[in-house]
């Protein structure tokens, strides 16, 4: 019981600055005249650290 219990205060202290973020996001691309839908993750470990990642979605018939 004694580990259970240190093993979860761990992780909640871990996780007691962390945040995560989830974006949504429109564009125009000006150069082939098509709208784009994007999305974005983030997550901050610490107070001045974070990482994350973004997609742009187009659509599939482009005749380029």
């Amino acid at each position: 019981m004694k580990n259970l219990l240190i093993g979860l205060l761990t992780l909640t202290s871990f996780s007691l600055f962390s945040q995560a973020h989830i974006g949504v996001m429109g564009g125009f691309d000006l150069e082939n005249e098509y709208s784009k839908l994007g999305a974005g993750l983030s997550f901050m470990l610490l107070p001045k650290v974070m990482v994350g990642g973004g997609v742009m979605i187009t659509p599939f018939d482009v005749d380029d």
